[in-house]
């Protein structure tokens, strides 16, 4: 980055107020709260519902993956990102904002960028009908699309049953395809979220809502609910610090189990090198 950017706005479950303040930097991607630092890598993560967590010094970054996947994606290996708030803010419910934001601060290599994790062994993680695992990419090594993504849906909602999507990330793949792609609810979810303190920031300006009939307004980009899950996924392996050659599958994965396959990654490939 040859300049910092400001995102505003409010954290889509505390409803507050919120900033990030997206800073040049050497030395990893790393969040400011209340004065602790926090690396953005897997020792530091939280596994919480529907959002990621970040915590170090006893003090808790929230909602950090729409951010952390546009910085990778962008190839931001570096950043110093000062949050005011408890949350990320969530902007329009997408990566796309943060993606602008950064290419306008303009983009410059940052030296000491860590190798890539080349998964040479499958490594996942599973909790009842949901999965994700990362498989060696035979086709990856060297090329710009060395991860590969395969998303399946295992919801037998009528709109979200059976969507899937397959793509091989590249920077403009994800820039069109996946940015664009918001954070979305099923209709008959709002009141338990709101009664468990949750989306106290949703509307329709951030949110996509999937009602039986269908959405609560137009689709940006094809199966943007499926997109916007691997969106997600792709800002927790994030947390690995590193790019990632391989082929990862997931069907019906959140947070929670797509932490559970970093925190396996970076043990398997990481720690020695922390």
């Amino acid at each position: 980055m040859r300049e910092p950017v400001t995102f505003r706005g409010v954290g889509i479950h505390t409803g507050e107020p919120c900033a990030a303040r997206v800073c040049p930097f050497e030395g990893g991607i790393v969040f400011a709260l209340g004065g602790a630092r926090i690396p953005a890598l897997a020792p530091y993560a939280v596994e919480l519902p529907r959002r990621t967590a970040l915590e170090a010094e006893g003090v808790r970054v929230s909602t950090t993956e729409h951010l952390l996947a546009a910085l990778m994606w962008c190839g931001i290996g570096s950043a110093l990102v000062e949050v005011d708030g408890p949350e990320v803010p969530i902007m329009d419910g997408s990566a796309a904002p943060f993606v602008q934001g950064l290419y306008a601060a303009g983009l410059q290599p940052v030296p000491g960028v860590r190798d890539p994790v080349v998964v040479t062994q499958p490594v996942w993680a599973s909790e009842g009908d949901a999965m994700v695992a990362a498989v060696p990419n035979a086709n990856g090594a060297g090329r710009d699309d060395s991860l590969e993504v395969l998303f399946s849906s295992s919801s037998t909602h009528p709109v979200l049953g059976g969507q899937t999507e397959c793509l091989a990330l590249t920077r403009g793949t994800f820039a069109v395809e996946i940015a664009p792609a918001r954070t979305w609810c099923l209709q008959a979810e709002v009141d338990s979220l709101l009664a468990s303190g949750l989306a106290k920031g949703g509307s329709l300006d951030n949110a996509l809502v999937v009602g039986e009939d269908g959405y609560s307004g137009p689709l940006r980009v094809p199966r943007e609910p499926v997109k916007h899950k691997i969106l997600d996924l792709l800002g927790d392996l994030a947390l690995l610090g590193s790019g990632l050659v391989a082929r990862v599958i997931a069907v019906g994965s959140g947070h929670r189990l797509n932490i559970r396959l970093v925190r396996a990654l970076y043990n398997a490939y990481l720690a020695s090198r922390a």
